[in-house]
């Protein structure tokens, strides 16, 4: 075998000459070593591996073979080293939820009126807003009309009548010891309390801000203590209801009695005062008037002696006007009136008499079946079943309107009532949410949509606080990140058909209130 050749090369090249021409190096097996380093050289520059031969090294003249029907593999570029990943930023803390946007509400004035609206001072979220008394058409005699007239002289003859009338129960003793009060104090009588063995009492109306000079009670002294001869004076020959109360026909005001033990004797009375709200000066003409003109369903919430039912006649006789029928299920004839002839108050309305309280239910839906009412008005709603009807005629008038004893807080701690504004369920929430409420995965929400779209909670007969989306006010008084809002109307003193209006936050309800 030839000697072999000085080439050089890869691997590869050296394998692929082996296999096709016997040499270790070039595959040509000469005796000439400038032969074979000839052609060592060309066939390595042909593939690519090196470079030409430096012209030092000493060549022969001799015939070079092809090697174009060689075919090599080109070489791979080297793959561009990859960029590094640029390090992903670090996620920013969940910013604070911001405060829920707070919507304004006013009610619309007269035409006429001028408007004053300013920031309240130390809180850029409440806005007192007032009616200028100087431009309240209403506050000028010269600007009602005869017809206005007549109607006012005729209600004040009417309301002195039916308290002459109440006054004539008495006995003559008490009823002259009354009318001897200074300062027309009879006019202004809300309650007469007799109890057994005890003297007279009187209670009087109270505003926002009571004088000094006009005490809430006064005790008849004078009168000695009351008799059951008294207590039957007043009581015998009356109708009273299932649930003691009774009253006169045609008027509206109510006569109730306690019972001893057996159920049967008679140990104390208590004679309300029932008044109609005076021409354009009620609850419903005044701070409501905005609410009467939307014909929402209303939910009238106060506690005994703020004026629920005084008011929800009001609204009934405004809705009434516009052309609706409203349909009123009377349950004790304080709206409406006892006898057969509904009050004059009531205007246009109808209504129904409820025979024994526990029907009241039965009554509710009797209404709306029987009547189709375009608004059904309740007095007194206090059970589950009665909270239930009310659900259930909601679907079928256009609105409800509906008074219940207590605060908006107590509606939501009572468990029988708060599905009146939607009820409360128990919910769980997932991880995100949880981190957000301190790491509380079950909370309360509301259950369902509330009865009634605004809630109106009467602080006094002057003075009260209007949830304008009763939705939206109990999930923010569930949420701990939110915020609940209510609006506070009061008339301003000395002036009945002007009034003041400030925005303030609720506060009285907080989770730990509430069980599901």
């Amino acid at each position: 075998m030839g000697q072999a050749c000085r080439g050089r090369g890869d691997g590869e090249h050296r394998g692929r000459l082996r296999q096709q021409f016997g040499c270790d190096w070039c595959g040509f097996n000469r005796e000439s070593e400038a032969y074979a380093a000839a052609v060592h050289d060309a066939q390595i520059r042909h593939l690519g591996h090196v470079q030409p031969p430096s012209t030092s090294q000493p060549t022969a003249n001799v015939l070079i073979p092809s090697f174009s029907h060689l075919t090599a593999k080109p070489t791979p570029e080297p793959e561009p080293a990859p960029k590094p990943k640029p390090k992903p930023k670090p996620k920013p803390k969940p910013a604070e939820p911001p405060a829920p946007p707070v919507t304004w509400y006013s009610s619309p004035p007269h035409r006429g009126e001028t408007v004053r609206a300013r920031f309240a001072p130390g809180n850029p979220r409440a806005i007192h807003w007032t009616v200028e008394p100087s431009t309240h058409p209403r506050l000028r005699d010269s600007a009602l009309t005869n017809e206005e007239r007549i109607a006012d002289a005729e209600f004040h003859t009417r309301s002195y009548r039916e308290l002459r009338d109440l006054l004539a129960l008495l006995p003559s003793r008490l009823c002259a010891l009354i009318d001897s009060l200074p300062n027309n104090a009879a006019d202004r009588i809300d309650e007469l309390i007799l109890d057994l063995g005890a003297v007279p009492r009187l209670r009087f109306l109270t505003t926002s801000s009571p004088s000094t000079d006009e005490p809430r009670f006064i005790d008849l002294d004078a009168f000695g203590r009351v008799t059951a001869a008294d207590l039957a004076h007043i009581l015998d020959g009356r109708k009273f209801s299932s649930d003691r109360r009774g009253g006169i026909d045609g008027q509206l005001h109510r006569i109730s009695w306690i019972a001893d033990r057996d159920g049967k004797t008679r140990v104390g009375a208590t004679l309300r005062v029932g008044r109609a709200a005076a021409p354009r000066t009620g609850l419903a003409s005044v701070l409501l008037r905005d609410l009467v003109a939307r014909g929402a369903s209303l939910l009238i919430v106060g506690r005994p002696g703020t004026g629920k039912t005084h008011t929800l006649r009001d609204v009934c006789a405004r809705l009434s006007e516009s052309g609706q029928c409203v349909m009123v299920v009377d349950t004790s004839g304080e709206v409406s009136g006892m006898g057969s002839t509904p009050h004059a108050a009531l205007h246009r309305c109808r209504r129904m008499h409820v025979p024994v309280r526990g029907d009241q239910h039965e009554v509710m839906l009797e209404a709306v079946q029987n009547h189709t009412p375009d608004i059904a008005a309740v007095d007194e709603i206090g059970t589950a079943r009665e909270a239930g009807a009310a659900r259930s005629i909601s679907t079928r008038v256009g609105a409800v309107v509906a008074t219940v004893h207590g605060s908006l807080a107590s509606v939501l701690r009572n468990r029988e009532l708060r599905d009146l504004v939607g009820g409360i369920a128990a919910a769980t929430v997932g991880d995100f949410r949880a981190a957000q409420l301190g790491g509380r995965k079950t909370v309360a929400q509301r259950g369902g949509d509330a009865v009634f779209t605004v809630a109106v909670e009467l602080v006094s007969r002057t003075e009260v606080r209007i949830v304008h989306d009763v939705n939206a006010f109990v999930d923010a008084v569930l949420d701990p990140t939110q915020t609940a809002w209510v609006e506070r109307r009061r008339v301003i003193e000395g002036h009945r058909d002007v009034f003041e209006m400030v925005i303030e936050q609720y506060t009285e309800v907080k989770l730990g209130d509430v069980v599901v």
